[in-house]
């Protein structure tokens, strides 16, 4: 879980980074936690674009964090102020709990029978090799898989933990219930008034 957690701050940091350039090139005003999403949007592109003439391995992680940190260094001078701080306790109480919950099961066995089928098995061909003409004559379901297992391998880091990390769903889970919370707690911080008309 600790690996987890390393990976998932790893991962926000890159995607922060290229949704911060991003939307500074396109002139466009986002939040921190929309930026994260642009930028996992646009790293997940990149790399679709890139597994195909090239295998996408921790290098290619490595290249999304220098790309990353040319962002930070252009959008930002210091971090950006959060409102999060002005929460009350038992809010991020909750916060820090759910945060919990979700990396707790996301370390554990995946539930998907097909995870092991061809998941795995996907993502490897990602990490070792560009596209294979023919794949799909293999299995079928090589041919055609979900974009982000992509961009599973640049950050998995297999060859030094042993075992591949699959850290794409608990990255999603956390900012989408993060984002939720952050914006949703100012609304519920309000006095809603009904109109009977």
């Amino acid at each position: 879980m600790i690996s987890l957690f390393i990976i998932l701050v790893l991962v926000t940091f890159v995607f922060w980074g290229i949704g911060s350039l991003s939307s500074k090139l396109l002139r466009l005003a986002v939040a921190p936690d929309l930026a994260i999403l642009l930028g996992f949007v646009i790293a997940n592109i990149i790399s679709t674009l890139a597994s195909l003439w090239i295998p996408i391995t921790p290098s290619w992680g490595l290249l999304l964090f220098c790309f990353a940190t040319f962002g930070w260094i252009k959008r930002y001078a210091h971090l950006p102020t959060n409102t999060f701080s002005k929460w009350p306790i038992g809010i991020k109480l909750v916060c820090v709990v759910s945060v919990l919950i979700i990396l707790l099961l996301s370390v554990s066995i995946p539930q998907n029978f097909d995870t092991h089928l061809y998941h795995l098995q996907s993502i490897r061909w990602t990490a070792k090799y560009a596209a294979v003409p023919g794949l799909a004559n293999l299995h079928s379901r090589l041919g055609f898989n979900a974009q982000l297992f992509s961009l599973y391998p640049a950050f998995s880091f297999q060859e030094m933990l042993g075992q591949e990390i699959l850290w794409v769903n608990p990255f999603l889970s956390l900012v989408i219930f993060l984002t939720f919370f952050s914006e949703g707690y100012p609304l519920f911080n309000q006095k809603v008034i009904f109109i009977n008309q």
